[in-house]
């Protein structure tokens, strides 16, 4: 073992309390409750918002607080330029109660809070030359991180805070494979193992504790920083020990990960004393190595892996934090490590970008392309599209269902990011200047991420059923963020499942909110006369003269479900016989068989749009729209096609006597000679009632029917008539 401690550079850090700093990273608090110390050594539960950098404290019922010149957390009002907070004299003593005139959850003017960040970044030193927001400058082209990475954790405690969990448990908490306590998914180890599809094996030599050479009242001091004073003291240390430095993993010359562990929790908040963060510390050299990326969090009274893998995403792979420091927006929020982590014993996994930034993720190019592609959920495979006009823009695409490491996800879907390497997540103003660098396209267009709204929600992804399209014209769109159009047409989004599929270009499938997250609601008898399919395939309607149909929820009766056809043998298709319906359950659907129309067989979501019946293919092909309107239905770029094209000849045809109690007469100007007649009551049901026809007219026996109100039908070739009938 051979180390060197340059003297000057030891003097040097103890007066200036100098770190330097590779990148200054986080970890966010949204809320998070915290003990924190009294002058007199009690301690008052509050809650933090913010991270190393910036810090608003609240009471637990939501009074912003501060610390006054004596050091008591107090109550706190703004100044009357609204730069600082002022004491008001009023002490903390963690009961909640009741200000009158004193404002709840008041924060400093963003510019003043700006310039603390600014400090903070200036004590814990600016960034090292070549850190920036993302590990490489091109996709896919830094070197990939796998393989075995040895990292350094050295456990500290004070002769004020011993250790109260031991060495052995947190080397578990790193190493141990199938790791449960605490309730955690897995140890550190394990979490890197998982996400990176079995391709990094992080592991860390565990040391300690050491017990600093001052209590911890001493490092906590919030005047004088005593910080890198106790990160040289705990390397130092290990290297008495004699531990060898030389086993670890460097990034060039330097350690690649240094975890610092202290007994107790951070007592002083707003980001002073022993704060956890993550920074860089150089001041060290021995066998051969320096000291590099550390990143320093207390041990608290249990261990929850979340906060320690996120620390650890900035030392492996230099990652930068996707929340937004300014805490005017939430970033990606619950969906990547990176920002709001997921659940504390189960963190979510990283998202697709920063997968294929550290090599781990088996992704397509699809620029440029169109088809039907296929995503496994949750496995480390996606798609991207490129900006060809800017290098540094693209979209990716995944997907994730709520199980395993994805289960604390705010939502489950297809997600689409919006990447531009030049970006930062925390520029929330969605212009071309000011954007983030990671952003996901939130199906539901309410941009609750980026305003601030929530962490993420129901609604954020793509799904069958809901939101199932994306292109210029959406909201969100797809366009580049100069404001050009990109011309993807991504479109026909699967069901949510193991596997999803979505397509580029093409027709699109219109789903009209199909499946339904209820029951079909009741549709008294009604008759379509226009049927229009869209999207690919689909079957051939031109035959069909119209659809009947009646279902009411209520007493669960398909009471109508039919077909006339043009002068066709049959021209009868009773479709209630042929089909099976769910149509009282969620995501209603029917599977017709046997109809003896060629593409009609299958299963469909049935709904209804604007009074119109539609079924939906429920293999993402083709959608069957039934409608009176001879106007085609809109759908983005999709163009209907018309399955059927009845002329409707109801003006030119008349029916007397009307009302009538034995015979009606039909007459037109057209030859109903082949026509057929079909009449159905007001529940809906079909009446067999004779008739003969001629040339211009229809005779029809209505004596055995009831009094009421009647529907009559006339098709003859391409033509159509109904006409309403009264029974007296």
């Amino acid at each position: 073992m051979t180390h060197t401690h340059p003297a000057h550079k030891w003097i040097l850090n103890i007066l200036c309390a100098f770190l330097t700093i590779i990148a200054a990273h986080a970890a966010p608090y949204f809320g998070t409750e915290f003990k924190l110390k009294q002058p007199d050594e009690s301690l008052v539960t509050v809650k933090v918002w913010g991270d190393e950098f910036y810090q608003r404290v609240e009471s637990i019922d939501g009074y912003t607080l501060t610390r006054d010149t004596t050091g008591w957390i107090s109550y706190a009002v703004l100044s009357a330029d609204g730069n600082t907070l002022v004491s008001t004299g009023i002490r903390y003593t963690g009961a909640a109660i009741n200000l009158p005139g004193i404002s709840k959850k008041i924060d400093i003017n963003r510019s003043a809070a700006d310039k603390i960040r600014a400090a903070n970044r200036v004590r814990l030193q600016p960034a090292a030359p070549g850190s920036a927001n993302q590990r490489s400058s091109s996709l896919g082209t830094a070197s990939p991180l796998n393989g075995n990475i040895q990292g350094l954790t050295i456990l500290i405690d004070f002769s004020d805070e011993p250790a109260a969990i031991g060495r052995d448990s947190i080397d578990r908490f790193f190493n141990e494979v199938g790791y449960t306590d605490f309730g955690n998914n897995g140890s550190i180890h394990d979490y890197f193992w998982a996400v990176s599809e079995n391709q990094l094996n992080y592991t860390n030599a565990v040391l300690g504790y050491y017990r600093a050479s001052h209590p911890k009242t001493y490092y906590e001091d919030t005047i004088t920083p005593h910080v890198t004073e106790l990160i040289h003291e705990a390397l130092s240390w290990a290297d008495a020990q004699g531990f060898d430095f030389s086993t670890l993993s460097v990034d060039g010359s330097s350690i690649r990960a240094i975890n610092l562990m202290y007994a107790g929790f951070p007592t002083m908040g707003w980001a002073k004393g022993l704060w956890p963060h993550a920074g860089g510390y150089y001041e060290f050299t021995a066998d051969g190595v320096n000291s590099g990326a550390y990143q320093m969090t207390n041990i608290g009274e249990d261990l929850t892996i979340a906060t320690t893998c996120h620390e650890n995403g900035h030392m492996l792979m230099h990652w930068p934090d996707l929340y937004d420091h300014d805490y005017n927006s939430r970033g990606i929020g619950g969906y990547c490590l990176m920002a709001y982590q997921g659940a504390p014993t189960n963190p979510v996994p990283p998202n697709a970008y920063l997968r294929i930034d550290a090599g781990w993720e088996n992704y397509t190019d699809l620029t440029g392309t169109s088809g039907t592609f296929t995503t496994q959920s949750n496995i480390n495979q996606s798609y991207i599209i490129n900006n060809p006009s800017n290098s540094n823009e693209l979209f990716v695409i995944e997907s994730r269902i709520l199980a395993g490491r994805n289960a604390s996800l705010p939502d489950d879907g297809l997600m689409i990011w919006h990447i531009d390497k030049a970006g930062n997540n925390s520029a929330n103003e969605m212009t071309e200047a000011s954007h983030f660098f990671v952003s996901l396209e939130q199906a539901d267009g309410l941009f609750e991420l980026e305003n601030n709204i929530n962490g993420g929600s129901y609604g954020d992804l793509y799904k069958a059923g809901y939101k199932t399209r994306f292109n210029d014209e959406t909201l969100q769109d797809a366009h580049w963020w100069d404001g050009s159009v990109s011309g993807i047409r991504l479109h026909s989004v699967s069901a949510v499942g193991d596997t999803m599929t979505f397509k580029l270009g093409g027709p699109e499938q219109c789903t009209y909110g199909a499946p339904l997250a209820s029951a079909l609601p009741s549709i008294p008898y009604k008759q379509y006369t226009h049927a229009y399919v869209l999207g690919d395939g689909g079957p051939d309607l031109s035959a069909v003269s119209f659809l009947a149909i009646h279902w009411d929820l209520q007493s669960n009766g398909l009471w109508n479900f039919e077909f006339n056809l043009f002068n066709t043998s049959p021209y009868y298709i009773d479709l209630k016989t042929k089909s099976s319906n769910t149509l009282s359950s969620p995501s209603p659907s029917i599977t017709l068989t046997n109809t003896g129309i060629p593409g009609l067989d299958g299963e469909y979501y049935v709904t209804t749009h604007n009074g119109n019946f539609v079924l939906v293919n429920t293999n993402g092909e083709f959608t069957i729209y039934f409608s009176n309107d001879p106007t085609p239905p809109a759908c983005g770029y999709t163009q209907a096609r018309i399955g059927n094209a009845p002329a409707d000849i109801s003006a030119e045809t008349s029916l007397s006597p009307n009302p009538a109690s034995e015979a009606v007469q039909i007459t037109s100007g057209l030859d109903l000679e082949s026509a057929t007649v079909s009449i159905v009551n007001e529940q809906g049901q079909r009446i067999s009632t004779p008739y003969t026809t001629s040339a211009h007219s229809i005779d029809v026996n209505i004596s055995g029917l009831a009094k009421g109100f009647y529907l009559i039908t006339i098709t003859q070739e391409s033509t159509i008539a109904v006409k309403k009938l009264v029974v007296h």
